[in-house]
């Protein structure tokens, strides 16, 4: 798509890619041990330090669900900052990562490497995806929790479901181990512009639950889900009375690419409005995973600069507007909450909602990668939910 101009960040990221294979071997199981037989339900999902309570127990922040509220129900964690609560209870196994000298097991990688060409036989477009850090992350999570399924005569598994390459291999050595046992994979937010990664294919769960009608339409329709296959549900990660003020903000994304491009996308942005019609002066909001990324403060400074060089756009009145930069679905949480969006796109063809797929939406292009964005229909996107803990009325988990 971008040609040969994009061959040397497509170079990097693959050694990038090819470098953290290394880290593998510091990935174990952390567990209490329990002689418990009667878990039922399996909840796979990420965790990350602040989700985990001093008495042992996890709060889920995509359920919106305390462990301890399903005593049969064990939970599986991806721990994405290797955390290690010095307590946790017997229905709660952790996937993490442990201190380690050696970050980078240079001989660990060289063994894989050789291990893995010898089984694609040499083929240079197998090898690009077999040795590659998705597909040995995948392998290694799906063994591990292979193990801890087997030891329980479990009924259904639920994923706070992304498409991502692990978790499509999960469901697939799930149902080779037992097809009885029903695969749920739940839409924790609004689908992406381009939701490609969704297409219905191998390892897909058995049933997908989302939080908006036009969804289900837009995964009919364009990912061939079958209609069976989909379930439309309150959502369980964004309870209304709980959700935070989206009014008055630039919302950075979890990762960009060309901060040159941003910068004057904004600037034409604020040379186009009149004196005092954008409301107060805009608070930039970094993406939770980038606070200490280099780029994102250099770009912070950079669009801080510029709300001071055109001040005169803004007024004193609240005019409930905010900016999205870059890939996110948060555009539409935001225009469900009665924000007026203006989203940034670096590659729009990527980030941007177009109306022709997503009719719902009115979409109106005020620059070369800059679009406004009214809904036709409000709670058609994603319905929010009126409470916590609707695992056991919607999953049937006891």
């Amino acid at each position: 798509f971008f040609g040969n101009i994009y061959f040397f960040h497509f170079l990097k990221t693959l050694l990038g890619n090819i470098r953290n294979i290394s880290t593998l071997p510091n990935y174990y199981v952390k567990k209490e041990t329990s002689n418990k037989k009667n878990f039922y339900n399996l909840i796979i999902s990420n965790a990350s330090e602040k989700d985990f309570l001093r008495d042992g127990s996890y709060f889920d922040n995509y359920f919106q669900t305390n462990s301890r509220s399903l005593p049969n129900t064990l939970w599986f964690l991806n721990c994405v900052d290797s955390f290690i609560p010095k307590k946790i209870d017997q229905n709660v196994v952790l996937f993490t990562t442990k201190k380690s000298i050696i970050k980078y097991n240079l001989f660990y990688l060289i063994i894989s490497f050789i291990v893995t060409l010898f089984k694609v036989k040499f083929s240079p477009k197998k090898m690009i995806h077999e040795f590659s850090f998705g597909t040995k992350f995948s392998n290694i999570i799906s063994r591990n929790l292979l193990f801890e399924v087997s030891n329980y005569n479990l009924k259904r598994v639920l994923i706070s479901y992304e498409a991502q390459p692990f978790q499509n291999n999960i469901f697939n050595k799930i149902k080779e181990i037992n097809n009885k046992i029903k695969t749920i994979g739940f839409y924790h937010t609004s689908l992406t512009p381009l939701p490609v990664s969704m297409i219905k294919r191998s390892g897909s769960p058995d049933e997908l639950m989302i939080s908006g009608k036009f969804q289900k339409t837009i995964l009919k329709k364009y990912l061939k889900w079958p209609s069976s296959s989909i379930k439309i549900v309150p959502s369980f990660r964004y309870i209304k009375k709980n959700l935070i003020n989206m009014s008055g903000f630039i919302f950075l994304p979890y990762d960009f690419t060309s901060s040159k491009k941003i910068v004057v996308e904004f600037e034409n942005f604020l040379k186009k409005s009149s004196k005092k019609s954008i409301g107060k002066l805009f608070k930039i909001k970094n993406h939770p995973h980038a606070i200490q990324s280099k780029k994102h403060n250099i770009l912070i400074k950079e669009l801080s600069n510029l709300i001071r060089k055109y001040k005169n756009r803004f007024s004193k009145n609240n005019k409930n507007n905010s900016i999205f930069i870059g890939s996110t679905t948060s555009v539409i949480i935001a225009l469900e909450k009665g924000t007026k969006v203006t989203h940034i796109c670096e590659n729009p063809v990527f980030e941007c909602y177009n109306d022709r797929m997503w009719k719902t939406l009115k979409v109106e292009q005020i620059g070369d990668n800059t679009f406004s964005y009214k809904l036709k229909k409000k709670k058609n996107l994603i319905q929010f939910s009126q409470r916590k803990n609707l695992l056991k009325k919607y999953c049937l988990l006891n």
